[in-house]
């Protein structure tokens, strides 16, 4: 007699009880979780985080997910719900057992769909790149949502991945949740109260308050009552800024308060040509220095070997990176900075999607020399 063919409903219970195997309250908290997978016009992608008993399919085993594939789908893969309504509509009854987490991934969401009640965090960094303009959005629109990054690079390493492996750019960010336990119940209901905090990938920390209510919490502020901030990191910190949305409403230079350097400049750039896939801004160019002596230089944030800057004669450099909403530099030690003069001058590309990946696409941007 054939056997039985493994179900989705089969394989989800197999995955769950793995995931609750290896759930240890104040050691290691896992929930299940799944991914809607709808292109923009649908609403784009969302995380399905189920933080306690949930499952992604009704009750006649019909998939919740925008389609059904894993690594048993043979022949057509099986629709599930469309738009991103229907996706809402599938979980409201219990808002706080789920966590829906708009994001930018293959796909870019859309903000005008929105439940506040599922969806209290926006990701705005991942293995696809760094996303601050999307949190803006939600800011913008007046949504309460919290800060999330993750790896979403396909592996589940939290904040690892390999830059430049397919049209992953970066590593992958984490996120940092402020939590009174450390059990699913604790986190559940911390992540849902938005006190949460994301980074690039660092073990960093951050937290702002006021008085006894931290960042998340909707309540009365008190004018007079001063905001307070801790930031912790294995390095220093170079900038703390306050954002109103996208306006800046106060900033701290710790380089100017620690004193400005006689010799060391950095040089930045950074940000996305577009908001969806195939976003990265490829830069090639030169840096001349001129009037001091140029003693080193070194790339601050590449991401990996092939981004990198090299000499090419006295005074002068290449540099070759690309940046996917984040943000990387060169910095030079010259021997005296009074004297000296920078000239630096940039082609930008785009992804290269068909044809020569060695030669640049049709629509390069033209060149900028300051």
């Amino acid at each position: 007699m054939a056997s039985k063919p493994c179900t989705f409903s089969d394989s989800w219970d197999a995955a769950v009880e793995t995931i609750h195997s290896l759930n240890e309250p104040g050691r290691f908290v896992c929930y299940p979780g799944t991914e809607w997978c709808g292109n923009s016009a649908a609403g784009g992608d969302r995380n399905v985080v189920f933080l306690r008993d949930g499952k992604p399919f009704d009750q006649e085993g019909r998939s919740l997910r925008s389609f059904e594939w894993n690594e048993t789908t043979a022949g057509t893969i099986r629709p599930g719900i469309w738009p991103v309504e229907r996706l809402h509509t599938a979980y409201e009854d219990d808002p706080k057992g789920h966590l829906l987490i708009p994001h930018v991934g293959g796909r870019r969401c859309i903000l005008d769909w929105n439940h506040p009640e599922l969806e209290r965090l926006i990701e705005i960094g991942s293995a696809w790149g760094q996303f601050h303009w999307l949190y803006t959005e939600a800011l913008a629109r007046g949504y309460r949502v919290g800060a999330s990054a993750a790896s979403d690079e396909h592996q589940g390493r939290w904040g690892g991945g390999a830059p430049a492996t397919g049209t992953f750019g970066s590593r992958g960010g984490l996120t940092g949740v402020i939590a009174d336990r450390f059990d699913r119940a604790g986190v559940g209901s911390a992540l849902r109260a938005r006190r949460t905090f994301a980074t690039t990938g660092e073990r960093s920390f951050a937290v702002l308050s006021q008085g006894r209510h931290f960042m998340g919490e909707v309540f009365h502020a008190e004018p007079e009552k001063p905001l307070a901030y801790r930031l912790l990191g294995q390095v220093g910190w170079e900038e703390v800024q306050l954002y109103d949305g996208d306006r800046l409403v106060w900033s701290r230079d710790l380089h100017v308060e620690a004193g400005l350097s006689q010799r060391s400049v950095r040089v930045r750039f950074g940000g996305a040509r577009i908001k969806d896939r195939y976003r990265a801004a490829y830069w090639s160019g030169e840096v001349a220095v001129i009037g001091a002596g140029l003693l080193d230089a070194h790339g601050v944030g590449f991401d990996h070997p092939e981004q990198s800057v090299w000499r090419t004669g006295l005074g002068k450099l290449r540099f070759r990176t690309a940046t996917h909403g984040d943000v990387d530099g060169i910095e030079l030690k010259l021997s005296d900075l009074n004297d000296a003069h920078i000239t630096i001058a940039a082609d930008l590309h785009g992804y290269s999607k068909i044809g020569d990946p060695l030669q640049p696409p049709p629509h390069v941007q033209p060149r900028k020399q300051d």
